[in-house]
């Protein structure tokens, strides 16, 4: 079984909060604990 990154542990954990959100949602919130770039966000959700 393969095991979430942190950075995509980091993005489940808050749409299993808060579901369904944008991308830019999403990466906001991240952003709250460090800085983010958007498409590093998108790149890791496409995943």
């Amino acid at each position: 079984m393969m095991k979430l990154t942190s950075a995509e542990l980091d993005i489940m954990q808050i749409l299993w909060k808060s579901s369904p959100l944008s991308v830019k949602d999403i990466n906001d919130l991240l952003n709250a604990k460090k800085t983010t770039g958007y498409t590093t966000t998108l790149k890791i959700m496409q995943i």
